[in-house]
């Protein structure tokens, strides 16, 4: 059997202090200190309490450092551990009252003020720990450095604060050193008692519950104050607010002389508290409550996603919901039901009772199991039976209360807060009041205490009448010799789910497999398709590009009759020229003929732009094609819901007129004279669909451009 654990536990008040370059050896301190509460300082009555202002201390007004020392009170603490590398912090403002020197660091301030109340009362010791190893110098601040290197010269021999620093070179040196520190500290402050004096103590009384009254970690502040206000009117004490701060004491003092809830001052969460009202995230490491909670029947929902580490009151609350709703418990009216309401509600409160909560030993054997078959809920708990499996089953055939010594049961506490909220019968009596509400509604049970495996089973079965597969049994008693009738047919039961489960995967696995065929067969197709289409969009661009070919042999035809016009032309006024005389005013007419002409020929020039009047040929730009979002008329859903539109342009530079425009290979328009804006069209697309296309612009010339986009759809409602 386990050591006795003192009633009332003194806590031991640890403060830490540090710059912000050691947060690993932090989070060790915190680990540290759950551990030797489990397994040293506990039994020893005391209760470490880890003082670190981030999880501390309330944000409130004033001066950073002052507001940390005052809630943490620096000056009713047992112990300061000081913990330095190469940082040594920021002024926080203010002078050290004796010397008059401002402090240098909130550590600093810190360790001064603990040191001169120390030097006055002796009281908090002191330990100093120093990491040596190696630094990455872009982090090492030389100014930091300095005012390190200066304070740690003051433990020395005849310094300002003589003392020890114990140096360490890794997070895991730093952790042994920090736990065999702090097991002489505990030893040597809370000497264990004499044999006598132990076993004086240690006795309990009727109404003392030992294992789960040692306080935790969690406060009062870690309390779900939605599922204490339920709590509270479950046991009838419904006119209690706990947002309301007149009634918060009335309720520290119900929690913790009633129900064992809270520890002696009011401060911390016992096992027992936490366990049940802890809320999310908050849970102590040293509890493991985690529950799976499975719908396995045909035609069943989804059942809630336990939170990791999850309270036991909601775990009770958010599993009865869920089986009511799904109409197999009902508390108005039980006969209705397939299951019978009393059974179901003492199974639940059984499973969360008597489970084991403690970390290192529940893993073990895994979290919690609640499963729903058609025929079945099956509750399975980390932890066998503490009586055993014979002597159980034969109390329950005979209707005999099972009793244990309050020293041996597990998680009593626990039991008789959940008792309090009208959650399961007095002790000894919860399978007696399965066995009778299970037989006057017609239904069955079975349960199995596996101290191998550290498991107890418990199975509440369907009523026969509402069963949805035939089962071999028509009738059923309890006595204890249908106890292995029950268990094989419990075991049948689990081996027919487990085929019909097995089938179910494999008609999966084959679907699955025929609808792969399905798509490897669609695929060669699809590509034909997405082939056949380009090549139809292929011929259909050749065809354009012939017409293109044969516009523009055209122009050049023109062109060619028009220089052979401004050739006759040019001869007929030279022979007009040569008729006209020498004359210099004549002259004169002839050069302003002869000019007139070749502005008429550079003009023919830039119409046709393809030769010049002395049949060379001119050099056209390049054609570029830009193709966007027009930015007044972005993608919008349309009226209704079910379309979404968007407006594009294209723009282009170059080439020659005409200019044809297409999108996906269709003609938007052929124009002489393309704005600067470019040409703009809407597009409108189903919702969750996608835009992509290409746009295609042919240039006189027999130049082309192309750009491709695509736009994603807006989310509309």
């Amino acid at each position: 059997m386990a050591p006795d654990i003192p009633r009332i536990l003194r806590v031991w008040r640890v403060f830490v202090a540090s710059p912000s370059d050691v947060l690993a050896e932090r989070e060790q301190l915190k680990e540290i200190a759950g551990e030797l509460n489990v397994q040293i300082a506990h039994l020893q009555g005391v209760h470490i309490e880890l003082l670190d202002w981030r999880e501390k201390v309330v944000p409130l007004m004033g001066q950073p450092q002052d507001v940390i020392l005052k809630q943490l009170e620096l000056e009713n603490t047992d112990l300061l551990i000081l913990i330095l590398w190469h940082r040594f912090g920021t002024p926080p403002g203010g002078k050290d009252p004796r010397t008059g020197r401002s402090y240098q660091s909130g550590t600093e301030k810190e360790f001064i003020l603990a040191y001169n109340l120390w030097r006055d009362t002796g009281c908090p010791q002191i330990s100093v720990y120093r990491c040596t190893r190696d630094v990455d110098p872009k982090q090492v601040d030389s100014k930091q450095l300095t005012k390190l290197q200066k304070f740690l010269t003051g433990f020395g021999a005849g310094g300002e604060h003589e003392g020890l620093v114990q140096e360490y070179k890794s997070v895991e040196d730093f952790r042994g050193r920090v736990y065999s520190d702090l097991v002489k500290l505990i030893s040597k402050s809370f000497p264990s008692q004499s044999p006598q004096e132990e076993h004086t103590q240690s006795t309990p009384s009727d109404s003392e519950r030992e294992s789960d009254i040692i306080p935790t970690t969690a406060t009062w502040d870690d309390i779900d104050h939605g599922l204490l206000k339920e709590y509270l009117q479950d046991c009838g004490k419904g006119n209690l607010e706990p947002l309301r701060l007149e009634h918060e004491e009335s309720i520290r003092q119900y929690l913790c002389q009633d129900r064992d809830l809270l520890s002696y001052d009011g401060r911390y969460l016992t096992r027992a508290g936490a366990l049940l009202l802890c809320r999310q995230g908050r849970m102590p490491a040293e509890l493991f409550t985690d529950v799976l909670f499975y719908d396995e029947r045909s035609d069943g929902g989804t059942p809630p996603v336990l939170d990791s580490n999850p309270c036991v009151y909601r775990i009770y609350r958010d599993v009865k919901e869920y089986l009511r709703e799904a109409n197999l418990i009902n508390a108005d009216s039980p006969g209705d039901a397939p299951y019978p309401w009393h059974a179901v509600v003492e199974a639940l409160a059984n499973f969360l009772a008597h489970r084991e909560y403690d970390r290192r030993r529940s893993r073990e054997a895994g979290p919690g199991r609640i499963e729903i078959t058609d025929n079945c809920i099956t509750f399975i708990n980390p932890g066998h039976s503490l009586i055993d499996e014979v002597r159980l089953k034969a109390a329950v055939a005979r209707d005999d209360s099972l009793h244990l010594p309050q020293s041996e049961l597990r998680n009593p506490n626990l039991t008789s807060a959940l008792r309090a909220a009208r959650i399961g019968q007095q002790q000894g009596r919860g399978l007696i009041r399965i066995k009778q509400d299970s037989t006057y509604h017609g239904s069955y049970f079975l349960f199995i205490s596996d101290s191998r495996q550290e498991r107890f089973t418990l199975c509440l079965f369907r009523r026969l009448s509402d069963q949805t597969a035939p089962l071999a049994l028509t009738h059923v008693v309890h006595p204890q010799s249908q106890y292995s009738e029950l268990e094989n047919r419990r075991a049948q039961v689990e081996q027919e789910a487990n085929r019909s489960k097995d089938t179910q995967e494999q008609l999966s696995e084959l679907e699955g497999r025929n609808q792969e065929l399905q798509r490897a067969k669609a695929e060669p197709e699809r590509a034909s398709n997405e082939q056949q289409t380009r090549l139809t969009e292929s011929e259909r661009t050749n065809r354009e590009l012939e017409q293109a070919k044969a516009e523009l042999e055209r122009a050049s035809n023109e062109q060619e009759q028009a220089s052979l016009k401004a050739g006759e032309t040019e001869k007929e006024l030279r022979e007009y020229v040569a008729s006209q005389g020498r004359s210099l005013h004549k002259t004169q007419r002839v050069q302003r003929l002869l000019l007139a002409l070749l502005l008429f020929s550079l003009a023919s020039l830039g119409v046709f732009g393809l030769r010049s009047v002395f049949g060379k040929a001119v050099t056209v730009a390049p054609l570029q094609v830009e193709l966007g979002v027009t930015e007044n008329a972005p993608p919008r859903c349309n009226p209704g819901g079910e379309t979404w539109s968007v407006t594009l342009y294209v723009r282009s530079e170059g080439g020659h007129v005409p200019l044809k425009y297409y999108w996906n290979s269709q003609e938007i328009t052929s124009t002489l004279s393309p704005p600067e804006s470019g040409i703009s069209f809407s597009l409108d697309q189903r919702n969750g669909a996608s835009i992509e296309g290409t746009a295609f612009v042919a240039s006189a010339d027999g130049q082309s451009g192309a750009r491709e986009i695509r736009i994603e759809a807006p989310s509309c409602p």
